[in-house]
């Protein structure tokens, strides 16, 4: 639970801030890629070698109600193909693995009967076994927010503290979050903006 929770929060700094007013009250989404925070997660180190993928895309959504109220979420559905695209690269990079390891130690043995006595013991196959560490619904779980929030001008203020806010400017269909006033920020976070949401509703 505790990686679910430490990458979960670092997916959730990248979307700091949304806005409101009158043009921006709606539904925006933003895709964010996951490849690197699923690999530093899941992958052990010596997998991790072989893993060999660009981009894990998963989908945020940010609605913000005319009540001044705003929610949060994973859209699981439209993140499952990025999930499978990411498995599918763990499994190649675990096989790849094996097979070095065999010739490493000159084995007769191939990735295949590897595969077979894998399923053998665990009783489900590399690919089932590895897709049953990332539940999308449980990870879904730790994005849920929700919130109240205000804009004024070109300032969307959604913090504890009143006085923070994040500069916004919306073209058409399009939100950024460009900066922020939290004086407390880390220059990991300062250096994630500007981000970019794109109207759904």
């Amino acid at each position: 639970m505790k990686r679910w929770i430490a990458l979960a929060t670092a997916l959730l700094l990248s979307l700091t801030g949304c806005g409101k007013s009158g043009t921006v009250v709606g539904t925006w989404e933003q895709v964010v890629d996951v490849a690197g925070g699923l690999a530093d997660t899941f992958v052990d180190e010596q997998a991790a070698y072989f893993l060999e993928i660009d981009e894990v895309p998963f989908y945020m959504t940010v609605t913000f109600a005319e009540d001044g109220t705003y929610s949060m979420e994973l859209n699981v559905e439209k993140s499952r193909a990025g999930l499978k695209k990411f498995v599918d690269a763990w499994y190649t990079a675990t096989t790849d693995l094996w097979g070095a390891l065999l010739e490493q130690n000159e084995s007769d043995a191939a990735v295949s009967d590897m595969l077979i006595d894998f399923e053998e013991y665990h009783g489900k196959s590399l690919r089932e076994k590895l897709s049953e560490q990332i539940v999308l619904e449980d990870f879904a779980e730790n994005f849920k927010a929700s919130g109240t929030y205000r804009v004024e001008e070109d300032k969307l203020y959604r913090h504890e503290d009143a006085s923070i806010y994040e500069t916004i400017v919306v073209e058409l269909d399009t939100l950024h979050i460009v900066s922020s006033s939290d004086p407390n920020l880390s220059e990991d976070d300062a250096a994630g903006y500007p981000y970019t949401f794109t109207r759904v509703k």
